[in-house]
């Protein structure tokens, strides 16, 4: 879940106590659990974790839990709220609420939800995120569209408040994390600009050993963390489906699809 950091985007969304009450309020392993781990499914959770890390994938080696700073914590976020001099929102979470906080400065915390129509994992993700923070009192409001034109118009304008998508990434995509989340990155539709970071995600770019890499992106992401300039969400599982004549395809969880290996493969 993207942040808008742009003049476009809600003024509340550049307040960091607004970004942590967002990321607070949100029970990712709850909407994991919902969309993803059948009941008695041995193992599940574990193999489908929350994602803690917007450039390392969970099964490789350099993956930190660089987002685990942030665990669910609905009575924290009504004390940030308060703390900071919200008013209207309400005393205790409850699942029947529906007083929405508003903030000094920044107005009501009502934000505008962008995805894709048409997909039910994306549209039930929203329903349970919805629900989870309207009971501490921020409501989404949703703006669902094909994604020709959410996509296409909608994400590079940076008219939206919190955009919903999903990556999908190659074996060395983290080397290009600069184009993402830099300042001033090619694909950094957040407008989102911490220069420390920024300078650190350049420098990976151009450091060709992957292990003198690593823990440069790491020590970037933990200052992205800091500022929850985004909400990674769960790692979603993948399905291969082939025929018993063709022998040896194995799933290839990065952009590189299910002829990676096509190589070895033999047709009965």
């Amino acid at each position: 879940m993207d942040i808008q950091f742009g003049p476009k985007g809600h003024a509340a969304l550049k307040q960091k106590y607004v970004r942590q009450a967002l990321v607070t309020g949100i029970n990712r392993a709850q909407i994991r659990q919902a969309l993803y781990v059948a009941p008695g499914l041995v193992g599940s959770v574990k193999e489908l974790p929350v994602l803690q890390s917007h450039i390392f994938k969970p099964f490789e080696e350099a993956y930190q839990e660089n987002w685990g700073i942030w665990p669910f914590n609905q009575a924290k976020v009504i004390s940030i709220l308060k703390g900071k001099g919200c008013t209207g929102g309400p005393d205790k979470p409850a699942a029947n609420n529906s007083d929405i906080w508003s903030c000094p400065g920044v107005g009501k915390l009502s934000f505008r939800f962008t995805t894709t129509s048409g997909n039910q994992l994306r549209a039930l993700t929203f329903e349970i995120a919805q629900k989870q923070l309207k009971s501490v009192g921020i409501e989404l409001v949703p703006r669902f569209g094909p994604a020709g034109t959410v996509f296409g118009q909608v994400l590079p304008s940076g008219d939206w408040d919190i955009f919903m998508f999903t990556w999908l990434g190659g074996t060395t995509s983290s080397a290009t994390s600069f184009g993402l989340y830099g300042c001033g990155g090619d694909q950094n539709y957040m407008n989102y600009c911490n220069k420390k970071a920024s300078d650190m995600l350049k420098t990976a770019q151009f450091t060709p050993d992957p292990a003198k890499r690593a823990p440069i992106l790491n020590a970037a992401e933990k200052l992205m963390a800091q500022d929850v300039m985004s909400i990674p969400m769960y790692v979603r599982p993948g399905f291969l489906i082939n025929s018993t004549n063709v022998k040896g395809p194995v799933k290839n969880p990065t952009q590189q699809g299910s002829t990676w290996n096509a190589e070895g493969g033999t047709v009965g």
